[in-house]
């Protein structure tokens, strides 16, 4: 059983003979590295937003820990393609589309290109077809 996000990522791009990371070398490079921060970093977001299907409290005030982590999802959101971070959709979006979900959910919308990047990806139909799924889950 393939268990691990990064590792189930891993399987469905090869599955699809590479479809889900952009053509060139730095930027699957890229795209893997930005996909690796995600699985294993924004702690302080972690922590404090954790993911919910249900309606959360917004926050409020952040520590700097989490500005430090919203610093550089801004930096990160901020150089995406749009709507994508790539030329077309793929993993990282798939990645980043749950944290946008989160992000939203508790208030934080990003400004500028990094705004428009979130509200991308919480515009992006498979988005809306996972949370549905989800929901769909958690009611059955």
């Amino acid at each position: 059983m393939i268990h691990d996000s990064l590792a189930i990522a891993e399987y469905f791009n090869e599955y699809s003979k590479g479809e889900l990371y952009p053509n060139s070398s730095p930027e699957r490079a890229l795209a893997r590295s930005l996909c690796s921060e995600l699985h294993s970093g924004f702690m302080n977001l972690r922590s404090h937003c954790p993911f919910s299907l249900e309606q959360v409290t917004p926050l409020l005030a952040f520590n700097n820990g989490i500005d430090n982590e919203l610093t550089r999802l801004e930096k990160i959101f901020g150089s995406a393609h749009l709507p994508f971070m790539f030329n077309s959709a793929g993993i990282v979006d798939a990645f980043y589309s749950i944290l946008a979900f989160r992000l939203n959910a508790y208030g934080i919308n990003l400004q500028g290109k990094a705004g428009e990047y979130q509200k991308s990806l919480l515009n992006w139909s498979k988005l809306k077809e996972a949370i549905k799924l989800a929901q769909s889950w958690k009611n059955a």
